[in-house]
C-alpha cells in the first residue's frame, strides 16, 4: 500500500505538499459509498500502522468516549457493521470521516503513520484539536459525574440541610488540597468567574486528574469509613485533599490554568465534524 511505504519512509516535518496530497488521495482511495461515505476500520488499522484488531478496538473505544464527551452521538460516525475484509481480519465498523479524525486524535502518536494523519485529517477539519484537548474535556466530564456522585454520598450520610452546607462541605476539600478556600483560589490564580464559566473549565487536564481522584476518594472514604454528620463530613473531605496534595509533584496551586475555556475545546470539535461533514456531503 503506497500509503504505508510514504508514512514509513518520511518523518511528518519532511513531507512537503506533494507528499501530502497523495497521502490524502490514498486515505480517499479507501473510502466507499452506499449512501454515505465511509471508511472500513480494518482498512483505517492498517494506514495507522497497526498490526491486530483486539489493540486498534482499544483506540476506536477512546475515540467514541471522546465523540461522547464532545455531545455528539456515536452511533452517527461509528456505525456498526460486521465484516471481513481481503485479508481475513473480522471488523466491526463503518467509520465517517469524522469518525477517523477521533480515532487517529487517540491512537499511538509514537507511531509515524498516526502523526501524519492527525495532521492530514486536522487540515481537512480546517480546526487545530489535538489529543490533549479530548483528554481535558473527558476529564473535566468525569470530575462532573464524580461530583454528583460525591454530593450523593454527601446526602446519604447527613450532610446539613442548611443553605451553606453543602457548599461548606465542598470547600473543606479544596482547602485541603489547595491550603486555601475556592475563593482564595480564584483570586489566587486570577481567575474571574463570568457567563456560569467555573475555576474547573479553566484547569489543564493534571489539575482535572488530581480534582477528580479527590473527589471520587473522598466518596470512597466516606462509605467505607461510615462517617455521617456535618463536621465528619467536612472533616475527611479535608483529609483526602491533603493527601491528595502530598502526591503531587506540583502544588496544585501553581499549576497554570489554560487559555481556553472547556466551551471552546467542545466548539472546536463541533466545527470539526461540520467541516468534515460537508466534505461528503
Amino acid at each position: 500500500m503506497l500509503w504505508f511505504n510514504i508514512f514509513v519512509n518520511a518523518e511528518i516535518e519532511n513531507l512537503d505538499e506533494r507528499y501530502l496530497q497523495v497521502i490524502e488521495q490514498q486515505f480517499e482511495d479507501c473510502s466507499h459509498q452506499n449512501g454515505i461515505c465511509y471508511w472500513l476500520d480494518t482498512d483505517l488499522m492498517r494506514m495507522l500502522g497497526y498490526e491486530d484488531m483486539v489493540t486498534f478496538k482499544k483506540v476506536i473505544i477512546k475515540a467514541m468516549n471522546a465523540c461522547t464527551t464532545l455531545g455528539e452521538d456515536p452511533a452517527e460516525d461509528f456505525i456498526q457493521y460486521k465484516h471481513v475484509d481481503e485479508y481475513e481480519i473480522s471488523g466491526s465498523y463503518k467509520l465517517s470521516r469524522f469518525a477517523c479524525l477521533l480515532i487517529a486524535q487517540n491512537a499511538d502518536v509514537s507511531k509515524i503513520q498516526v502523526k501524519t494523519a492527525q495532521y492530514m485529517l486536522a487540515r481537512m477539519a480546517d480546526v487545530l484539536l489535538q489529543k490533549q484537548d479530548f483528554e481535558r474535556l473527558e476529564a473535566r466530564t468525569e470530575l462532573t459525574r464524580g461530583e454528583k456522585e460525591m454530593s450523593g454520598v454527601a446526602k446519604s450520610h447527613g450532610i446539613g440541610k442548611g443553605k451553606y452546607d453543602y457548599a461548606n462541605f465542598k470547600d473543606a476539600g479544596y482547602k485541603g488540597m489547595y491550603n486555601m478556600s475556592l475563593k482564595q483560589l480564584e483570586k489566587y490564580k486570577g481567575f474571574v468567574k463570568k457567563n456560569g464559566v467555573v475555576l474547573y473549565d479553566r484547569m489543564s487536564t493534571t489539575e482535572l486528574a488530581a480534582n477528580l481522584f479527590r473527589v471520587t476518594q473522598t466518596s470512597e472514604h466516606i462509605k467505607k469509613n461510615n462517617i455521617h454528620g456535618q463536621s465528619n463530613l467536612e472533616e475527611a473531605a479535608a483529609r483526602i485533599g491533603r493527601k491528595v496534595r502530598k502526591t503531587m509533584e506540583t502544588v496544585p496551586e501553581d499549576i497554570p490554568l489554560e487559555p481556553s475555556e472547556i466551551k471552546d475545546v467542545k466548539r472546536l470539535g463541533k466545527g470539526a465534524k461540520r467541516n468534515m461533514n460537508k466534505i461528503d456531503t
